[in-house]
């Protein structure tokens, strides 16, 4: 089980990365159909690096 868990988390943890990748390419008025500010776009977006990858993975939040 922990095996699972621990690619789940893996997944998770990639999935979020890409989604932070493609927040780079949206224009004001995607962000604005998402919900989502400009400042916010930028914080997440930075979050996008292999740093920020690292964070997520080795810092878990059980939702």
């Amino acid at each position: 089980m922990l095996v699972i868990g621990l690619f789940a988390h893996l997944q998770a943890c990639v999935l979020r990365f890409q989604t932070r990748k493609a927040l780079k390419t949206l224009t004001a008025e995607q962000c604005m159909d998402i919900g989502v500010t400009p400042e916010e776009r930028v914080m997440e977006a930075n979050k996008a690096s292999v740093r920020g990858f690292l964070q997520g993975l080795f810092h878990y939040k059980e939702s």
